[in-house]
């Protein structure tokens, strides 16, 4: 199953036109641009008890009441319980997604061992047969995310928040089912495209401007501050960038910081700060 790298303002800038041709693109290979084969085999399940707009509302009721609470130990709860969902409501290719990580949250509840990084347990064949019903359906979400993914950079019809969107929840679903390297590469993909937006709108001292967005009405904080925490775990699990990324990325947040107050209004900003500190520090050691 291909897993699509969202190099997207590489895209936007040199007005490439995809070929779609397989295995891959000719012009999107020339421009630098390319999928990442995750090795996945999916089949569509063959039967549902229920029809399937029943069945991705009760998965997406297991992501709103029990996946999102997993997510708050690395991410804000406000990014899954607020904007992600609002989100849902009139983007496709995010409630698929959502979709398809309650149906893998859902799999791997069941037999955790479907997730690479767990060791095999035992479970019965009843158990067995439902995880992977759950798991095959949850990779026809994800075949789905993915194809309006590509409609939307075909169409070049694209916002820079569409573009962290979607490196954020391929991320999320690679992370979910194993494939931490390919999760990996969508979160530093998202992260570039993150920068490169950053770069293009100077933090400015406003009422307009957030905590770490320079315009929140665009990109929000929530959202920024997932690409944050998400370089800390490049930085300390698998990082591949080279020293002058780390050259430029050891000035992360200079205006964020030379605005920090004195006092925080609360915990949840102080960590904020703290984690910028940290990436800072981090990426300053690499260079």
């Amino acid at each position: 199953m291909a897993t699509l790298i969202l190099t997207i303002f590489t895209i936007r800038k040199r007005h490439v036109k995809c070929d779609e041709g397989r295995p891959e693109c000719t012009r999107c290979l020339k421009a630098g641009m390319r999928y990442v084969i995750s090795g996945l085999s999916f089949t569509r399940p063959s039967s549902l008890l229920l029809n399937e707009s029943e069945v991705e509302h009760r998965y997406f009721q297991h992501f709103q009441d029990q996946t999102t609470s997993g997510f708050s130990m690395n991410f804000d709860n406000s990014l899954w319980n607020r904007l992600i969902l609002q989100t849902s409501r009139h983007e496709p290719f995010v409630r698929h997604a959502v979709v398809a990580i309650g149906a893998i949250s859902k799999s791997i509840q069941i037999d955790p061992s479907l997730n690479r990084a767990y060791e095999p347990i035992g479970c019965t064949k009843h158990q067995n047969q439902m995880a992977n019903l759950h798991r095959k359906f949850a990779f026809l979400e994800y075949s789905k995310s993915l194809k309006e993914m590509k409609h939307i950079i075909l169409n070049a019809d694209f916002s820079p928040r569409q573009a962290l969107l979607a490196s954020l929840l391929s991320f999320c679903f690679e992370n979910f089912v194993g494939n931490r390297p390919v999760a990996m590469y969508h979160a530093q993909a998202g992260h570039q495209i993150l920068q490169t937006w950053m770069s293009e709108h100077p933090h400015s001292i406003s009422s307009n401007a957030g905590i770490l967005s320079p315009a929140p009405h665009v990109v929000e904080d929530d959202l920024v501050y997932a690409f944050a925490q998400l370089d800390l775990q490049i930085l300390t699990i698998a990082d591949a960038r080279g020293h002058k990324v780390h050259d430029s990325l050891k000035h992360l947040g200079d205006d964020t910081i030379a605005n920090m107050p004195a006092t925080f209004k609360d915990i949840n900003e102080a960590r904020v700060y703290w984690d910028i500190v940290m990436a800072r520090s981090y990426h300053f050691l690499l260079t």
